[in-house]
């Protein structure tokens, strides 16, 4: 990946139809690339979850009991799709 300040020098010995060609460019894909790195980050957020509800099915009552929490809670925890909180 180039640095910021590569980037910048290289855009300058550009012409001035390509610079601002390469400005428009840029304006449009950074917010695709926003959009996409937030799509990543939510996708990673329901992948844990999945596995943690999975982790929390697993577990026994001993050890439901030593965390505090019930059958009922577990339960009502695990039906949950993976897009809910």
């Amino acid at each position: 990946m180039k640095s910021a300040t590569s980037q910048t020098a290289s855009k300058s010995s550009l012409p001035a139809g390509a610079r601002l060609l390469a400005g428009a460019f840029e304006a449009v894909t950074a917010p695709v690339d926003a959009a996409l790195g937030g799509l990543l980050d939510q996708f990673l957020v329901w992948h844990q979850r999945v596995r943690d509800r999975q982790t929390l099915a697993r577990l026994d009552q001993h050890m439901l009991h030593d965390i505090g929490l019930s059958s009922a809670d577990v339960e009502g925890e695990v039906s949950k799709p993976f897009w809910r909180n």
